[in-house]
């Protein structure tokens, strides 16, 4: 059970997003208050900001929006974390524990940051990367690398779009990373996320391609490119004989009953 709790086993893009949502809230930073802040705070709530009952409006989510209302179950945990988990461990030294765990956050926020050349898994996690970044060191190498790659989610160059991975990305393993060798992204190669059903359909591409003349279709490309894409794609398999998107699933569907999202269903596991 415990092991099927673990953060790397959930699906990547709600491990991702809520990492750096982590680090935020776990930071308890506040940024200096601007005139376009306090014109944001007006054009986001309905009430005065100085008038907001966050304890309640931490609870709320608009009707509109509301797809998988929380079950008894989860608000008893998160009421548990809130009013007794967290005071409890704000306390020396228990406190100590948060330093450990932010700097660990961050640890795994630098790694998906270079691995991706700070193009990121999406724009989410690029944007709340980058924050952390900057609220981690504004003046730091990781923050001004970011800035110039808000601009690079799609781009072709002279010779074409690159968007084959061709290397996995180092010590994988230790950062929950399945293989990205041989496979295609959603982006461009630098992003470094392989998708199965890109991978399929780009192989399938070029097998379609390998029947026309290379003065219309171009040169072939090199057939152990094609081997891994191969190997990537099958890497994709679970045990059941179907395919995921990112990953492998890697824990149980009985894990979505503590979804937090009641916006989104079924975000935990990376299903087929």
């Amino acid at each position: 059970m415990g092991k099927d709790m673990a953060l790397g086993r959930f699906w990547v893009f709600c491990r991702l997003i809520y990492m750096p949502m982590a680090y935020l809230y776990g930071k308890k930073f506040v940024g200096t208050i601007t005139p376009t802040i306090l014109q944001i705070r007006e054009e986001l709530y309905s009430v005065p900001y100085n008038e907001i009952n966050w304890i309640i409006a931490r609870d709320t989510c608009a009707k509109e929006d509301l797809r998988y209302p929380r079950s008894f179950v989860q608000n008893v945990i998160w009421t548990c974390l809130n009013k007794i988990v967290q005071p409890i461990l704000n306390l020396w030294p228990l406190n100590n524990l948060r330093h450990v765990a932010l700097n660990n956050l961050m640890k795994h926020i630098r790694y998906e940051d270079e691995c991706t050349k700070y193009i990121g898994l999406c724009p989410i996690n690029k944007a709340l990367d980058m924050i952390c970044c900057w609220i981690d060191n504004p003046n730091s190498d990781a923050y001004r690398l970011h800035l110039p790659r808000i601009y690079d989610y799609l781009w072709v160059a002279e010779d074409g779009m690159k968007a084959q991975v061709l290397e996995n990305t180092p010590n994988n393993e230790a950062y929950y990373r399945h293989r990205s060798k041989g496979s295609w992204t959603l982006s461009t190669a630098d992003n470094g996320w392989c998708v199965s059903d890109c991978t399929a359909e780009a192989l399938k591409a070029l097998l379609m391609l390998s029947k026309i003349s290379p003065d219309l279709a171009g040169d072939a490309i090199n057939g152990e490119r094609l081997y891994d894409a191969v190997d990537g794609m099958l890497s994709f398999m679970n045990k059941d004989g179907t395919f995921s998107t990112y990953e492998c699933k890697r824990t149980t569907h009985w894990l979505e009953v503590l979804n937090p999202s009641e916006t989104f269903l079924n975000i935990i596991v990376d299903y087929p």
